[in-house]
């Protein structure tokens, strides 16, 4: 009798121990932009899209633009949650600031929100923006609608007599795997 006592009392810690406890985890999987669509309008637009955190395009016209992409095969690793953008960047002489915006499909794709990167003057990331819920956005994530993902990179509205330096434009995709 005591040793069914000893395996019920066992067996309820191991159940209440499970209480709370999620089976299911989310991994998540960032890449950068690795290819620019032309016209190619800021200086040095190849620094926006070279891995390098450390190396700027740049430009002093807030009409210019860039379109990035991805020339990547991604591997099916589960059902995506979550797909973020991110972008590294600054201003100099006066304050202005970076517009991302994604574009969902084959190039040209159908356009999502524009989503404002308020820089200051020293090199930082924005925060992660959430774009899995963006006007045209895809009701289902797969990784080939990561693939063929684009964004354009803008400079906002502000004082003439500016600089406004990029770095990178990242994407994070959450997922849970198979």
């Amino acid at each position: 009798m005591k040793s069914k006592i000893t395996t019920y009392v066992a067996l309820a810690i191991f159940l209440l121990s499970m209480i709370g406890t999620s089976t299911v985890s989310a991994d998540s999987y960032t890449l950068n932009f690795t290819i620019c669509y032309q016209p190619y309008q800021w200086t040095n637009h190849g620094n926006m899209h070279d891995d390098d955190p450390d190396t700027y395009a740049s430009t002093t016209d807030d009409t210019d633009s860039e379109r990035l992409g991805f020339s990547v095969e991604l591997d099916d690793l589960g059902d995506i949650t979550k797909v973020e953008i991110q972008a590294r960047g600054y201003w100099s002489g006066a304050q202005h600031n970076i517009t991302l915006q994604p574009f969902f499909g084959r190039y040209p794709g159908a356009p999502g929100d524009e989503h404002e990167f308020v820089l200051t003057n020293t090199a930082s990331y924005s925060g992660w923006i959430d774009i899995t819920t963006d006007t045209n956005a895809h009701s289902f994530w797969t990784f080939d609608d990561v693939e063929e993902l684009t964004c354009l990179i803008s400079v906002g509205e502000g004082s003439s007599g500016f600089t406004v330096y990029c770095s990178i434009v990242q994407v994070r995709v959450t997922y849970t795997p198979d």
